[in-house]
């Protein structure tokens, strides 16, 4: 490989990775934030670990090398109403057993996906997703893009918006944190429809609305402690190293009850991440002008998956949209998603201090960001069908 390509690639790959430590952060506070706040911290280390082990593997393994990979959106929707579920039916029991039952969710809906998409490799059945029609398509983005919006309001503004309780969640939602969570969702929207090429776009986007907040705070009196007292920041953030809020639940927690009445939203998870896997697949082939293997890339992540499973995390596979950017930078090698690997475990040694004073309406707003995005993308789909 060319020497010279190596520097901006360490540097683009640098701040892929910031933006994947945002949204891993936004992610786990879409399962964890509401229904196990505790645990909040351990599930923003067991994405990050799992990040790093699909990012490398994902890049050398697929059959077009250098696509970056890591957990995906719908799966961590459906999971988040999977978590939602079963913090309602355990409600009681303490967080302690309500983590113990995600986690396991978790391993179960990701392990059986990754043993879905090997099968499936293995008897070469990976170009039946070119048969599904496009309505069919529009509609499970649609309603994957409503989970994240949903999830990010409730990240931003508190409550859990349902449309049969909308009156009592007005009355405990929290405005202000709402509509900036909201406003920041709309502001990436914008910042990546005209900044596009711009790699660098969404990162500072992040930083600056980041200070700003940080400085109205201080102007109004507001220091971090009282920020985190007040609910505009993630947490509880332990002041230790992420390794240290990696555990294993107790088995003793575990209720099979309460499992067996999420079983349909796991194999809806299975099926989907086959989906949306598979689309992928076909939109890195368009933007890349490469051929890719399908089957091949079946197998290989499903066997990631299943790597993963110790660390409860959803269904991850290759990202389209980072893979096409990475070619457009003309960077796409398969040293790019282990430089991207790196940096996430240099974020994992530092994580806790970044992680302390990150605002929730940036986390919320990102999920609010990638739910309007992909509804957007229902709707192209459904002009796609109709054309």
């Amino acid at each position: 490989m060319d020497i010279k390509k190596l520097q901006p690639m360490i540097l683009i790959s640098g701040v892929v990775a910031a933006m994947s430590l945002a949204t891993i952060a936004s992610f786990a506070s879409l399962i964890f934030g509401t229904t196990a706040p505790n645990y909040l911290v351990t599930g923003i280390a067991n994405f990050m670990i799992s990040g790093v082990i699909a990012s490398i593997i994902i890049s050398v393994v697929a059959s077009r090398k250098g696509v970056l990979g890591g957990v995906m959106d719908v799966p961590t929707a459906i999971t988040a109403v999977i978590a939602s579920t079963l913090a309602s039916t355990l409600i009681g029991k303490g967080q302690e057993a309500i983590f113990a039952n995600i986690f396991a969710a978790i391993v179960i809906s990701t392990g059986l996906t990754g043993i879905f998409m090997m099968v499936l490799g293995q008897f070469k059945l990976g170009n039946l997703v070119r048969f599904i029609p496009y309505p069919v398509i529009a509609g499970f983005l649609a309603a994957s893009g409503w989970l994240l919006l949903k999830g990010g309001m409730n990240v931003s503004g508190g409550g859990n918006l349902e449309i049969i309780s909308l009156g009592e969640y007005i009355n405990v939602v929290e405005p202000v944190k709402l509509l900036l969570g909201i406003g920041f969702g709309v502001l990436l929207l914008f910042i990546t429809v005209q900044f596009s090429k711009q790699i660098t776009a969404l990162p500072l986007s992040i930083l600056i609305s980041a200070a700003i907040f940080f400085m109205v705070g201080h102007h109004l009196g507001y220091d971090s402690v009282k920020l985190q007292e007040t609910g505009w920041l993630l947490g509880p953030i332990p002041d230790e190293p992420l390794w240290k809020a990696l555990v294993i639940p107790d088995l003793k927690f575990l209720d099979f009850n309460a499992l067996t009445g999420v079983l349909g939203a796991i194999f809806s998870i299975v099926i989907i991440s086959v989906i949306q896997m598979l689309l992928n697949e076909n939109g890195i082939e368009f933007s890349t002008h490469s051929e890719i293997d399908v089957n091949h890339n079946l197998k290989r992540f499903g066997f990631v998956n299943l790597l993963t499973i110790p660390f409860a995390t959803p269904v991850s596979f290759a990202w389209l949209g980072s893979t096409t950017l990475a070619y457009k930078m003309n960077v796409l090698h398969s040293l790019f998603g282990v430089f991207h690997g790196i940096w996430l475990i240099f974020f994992f040694f530092i994580g806790s201090t970044v992680l302390s004073y990150f605002p929730k309406f940036i986390a919320g707003g990102m999920l609010v960001f990638l739910g309007i995005s992909m509804i957007l993308e229902s709707s192209s789909s459904r002009s796609s069908s109709s054309e």
